[in-house]
């Protein structure tokens, strides 16, 4: 699970919700809308100037996932390289 900031398309609540990666967007805290976004914040100023770049690949892996089906996403075995042959 990763902690995340959402923001309600409804009222504007900015809130904080444990998720996991493939769950859809939680539903508004104060209003009940189910309409939320998430919001990736980068540091204003990174120590390292690759931070920014790890950041902005970061945010478009977030998106790539959560767009993807989960018949296409990798499974943790496949990541690992062990496949189905066990």
């Amino acid at each position: 699970m990763i902690l995340f900031d959402f923001s309600c398309t409804g009222c504007t609540t900015v809130f904080e919700e444990l998720v996991y990666l493939d769950e859809p967007n939680p539903i508004c805290p104060h209003c009940q809308c189910p309409t939320t976004k998430i919001l990736l914040n980068s540091p204003s100023q990174p120590s390292d100037p690759r931070m920014s770049e790890l950041s902005i690949k970061f945010r478009h892996s977030i998106n790539k996932y959560k767009n993807s089906s989960k018949e296409s996403r990798p499974t943790l075995d496949s990541k690992l390289g062990h496949g189905n042959n066990r």
